[in-house]
């Protein structure tokens, strides 16, 4: 008897989870708006305490990307809602991918402008796989102390002293003894390596629903800092499905306002830096069709003695390289 009543049971209990857990969802989806802002935002007067640190490069980049990138490069009807970004200031559409080239550019330039990072050019064989398939060079980098604080360098961090320890190891192998110290010229490694290992820092900081993509998550990662820091503000969505699937943004203007002529000041170091490393094409201005990565010598992209490049146009060069490179490898990847 007891035996014939175990499947009603378990029907029974099966119809209860159903019927709880329908109602649950549907609860959460119709919170009011103004009860998720309250239990999301937290005080502006709290939020100003979260900054330990000065605005880093990355982050002004993206604050005032209608500043340092242009619109969107692909037609409207060829492009998926992750090629594009949203300017905080002004809500206009940037390129992601000008973006993400942007915030490394800015970032590795300020790091090697204050003695952090030294770079190197060395010679390679071509690989023959785009977007140069002809480059007979590769850029090397580095660490010289310990990064400065800030999103992108703390995941800098963590990849080149991975890097670093496997570079250590490998040699100590080598020499058979465990008590050798490497030379400086010994623990360069590879630049595509550097961004590849530490985009996968970030990844790991990610939800799924905020991974865009490799120019995306750039973007993301330092959006996040933003909000962190109370330059940005997260704006509480309808429901518990738009929470989680869409994130809006709004500018705290009033906190941006303190920073904007320190953006200014860093754009003005970025075009030094490109006058004083870069070569002749780099010196003059980027055109609305130019290349992402700008104007750059012939010899940067093709076969060349890495004595004679400027640095600006490699380091320009072997950031769009290593992110179209990683972007190729992603499901819906492309150049």
């Amino acid at each position: 008897m007891l035996e014939a009543l175990i499947p009603f049971a378990v029907i029974g209990l099966g119809i209860a989870i159903l019927y709880y857990g329908y109602k649950f969802v549907v609860e959460m989806a119709n919170k009011q708006p103004a009860e998720a802002e309250e239990q999301r935002e937290p005080r502006r007067e709290d939020r100003a305490l979260t900054v330990q640190r000065d605005i880093a490069p990355e982050e002004l980049v993206y604050l005032f990307s209608h500043e340092f990138c242009g619109p969107p490069r692909k037609p409207a009807a060829l492009r998926n809602r992750h090629d594009t970004v949203l300017a905080p200031l002004t809500g206009e559409e940037v390129d992601a991918q000008q973006l993400a080239n942007k915030i490394l550019y800015a970032l590795l330039t300020e790091l090697h402008r204050q003695g952090f990072l030294e770079f190197r050019i060395v010679e390679r064989t071509p690989t023959f796989m785009p977007p140069f398939p002809h480059k007979s060079w590769e850029l090397e980098v580095r660490r010289c102390g310990i990064l400065p604080p800030s999103p992108l360098c703390d995941c800098m961090q963590i990849a080149l002293e991975l890097m670093e320890k496997r570079r250590i190891t490998k040699l100590k192998a080598k020499a058979g003894r465990d008590d050798i110290e490497p030379a400086a010229e010994e623990m360069f490694v590879a630049f595509d390596d550097l961004v590849d290992r530490s985009l996968r820092v970030i990844r790991q900081e990610l939800t799924f629903w905020e991974k865009k993509g490799v120019y995306g998550d750039l973007g993301s990662y330092v959006a996040s800092s933003l909000v962190a820091a109370g330059y940005l503000e997260e704006v509480s969505q309808d429901t518990w499905l738009d929470k989680i699937r869409t994130r809006k943004l709004k500018p705290n203007r009033e906190r941006i306002e303190q920073v904007a002529e320190q953006a200014r000041r860093l754009a003005a170091r970025m075009a030094d830096f490109r006058r004083r490393h870069g070569s002749m094409e780099a010196r003059q201005e980027d055109a609305a069709d130019a290349p992402v990565h700008g104007n750059v010598c012939p010899q940067a992209t093709g076969h060349a003695d890495p004595s004679t490049l400027p640095l600006d146009d490699c380091l320009r060069v072997s950031i769009y390289e290593a992110l179209v490179c990683l972007r190729q490898l992603e499901p819906s990847g492309g150049i």
